[in-house]
């Protein structure tokens, strides 16, 4: 009798765990999919050389803002130390967050659309090696692993952004769950290349 209670308690945890993991799973996604759309954008055509006054009209970047673009997610989570976790996860009430090892597999991604239309691909990391310039994509983001705050309502994360190899930004953010929807609390700059 022990044993069958011993087995459907611990059914009932995995199936407790499954939950957990699909809600991660979901938050990670709509957290990419927030991230592409606030941060794709095409660049401005640049000025003339003679052109001293350089000035984006606002229809150029209303024009600009409607591009739709392809943009890659590197496939990899990266990581981050716990060092880096203890030095920028602190919110101001000093919240510290938990640092994440996602079982989400970013092959998970099919089917995930951007609410501004634009495309979401795997990067081809054989490709990628092959050249400096993105041929087969605009944007490149690379994300590092998740750590989420206990009640799961703030995230925080290292987001890489690259046009190409030699031409990119990182930064690390703090979202937070506002209305079902996740919104950009704060972010740090890291590194320009």
């Amino acid at each position: 009798m022990r044993t069958y209670i011993v087995l459907i308690l611990a059914f009932l945890c995995s199936l407790g765990c499954k939950k957990r993991a699909e809600s991660v799973d979901v938050d990670i996604k709509e957290i990419i999919v927030t991230m592409v759309d606030k941060k794709s954008f095409p660049l401005p055509v640049p000025p003339s050389i003679n052109d001293t006054t350089a000035v984006v009209s606002k229809r150029a970047i209303d024009s600009l803002l409607q591009v739709k673009l392809k943009v890659a997610i590197y496939p990899i989570f990266s990581k981050i130390s716990k060092s880096q976790n203890e030095k920028f996860y602190l919110s101001d009430d000093d919240e510290l967050f938990a640092l994440g090892k996602n079982d989400f597999h970013l092959q998970d991604l099919n089917g995930v659309q951007s609410k501004k239309g634009h495309q979401i691909i795997l990067a081809d990391t054989v490709q990628l090696k092959k050249s400096k310039d993105y041929k087969n994509f605009d944007l490149l983001f690379r994300f590092s692993n998740f750590s989420f705050s206990e009640d799961r309502q703030k995230a925080v994360f290292e987001l890489g952004i690259s046009r190409s190899h030699l031409a990119g930004s990182s930064a690390v953010y703090v979202l937070k769950k506002s209305e079902g929807e996740w919104i950009i609390e704060e972010s740090v700059d890291k590194e320009i290349w």
